[in-house]
């Protein structure tokens, strides 16, 4: 059984880039500054929704922005 993650407020702000937001902000996307890793928040719950699926490793916020506005279609 997968028990997600919940990415704080604290934890964002000291592990993780801001690269978009998407919807209302419902959606918003992060780069881990570490490992480069892209991971999309649902801001209701605070967990990954690529978590299940894979999260993708990013070279740049850039490149972060680029596959998260076309995993989110914009």
């Amino acid at each position: 059984m997968h028990i997600p993650t919940e990415y704080t407020a604290e934890i964002l702000a000291t592990d993780y880039e801001f690269v978009a937001a998407y919807g209302e902000a419902d959606l918003v996307a992060y780069r881990a500054k570490d490992s480069g890793l892209l991971r999309i928040l649902d801001t209701d719950s605070g967990c990954c929704i690529l978590a299940m699926n894979g999260n993708v490793y990013t070279n740049s916020i850039g490149h972060a922005k680029e596959i998260a506005d076309r995993m989110m279609g914009d």
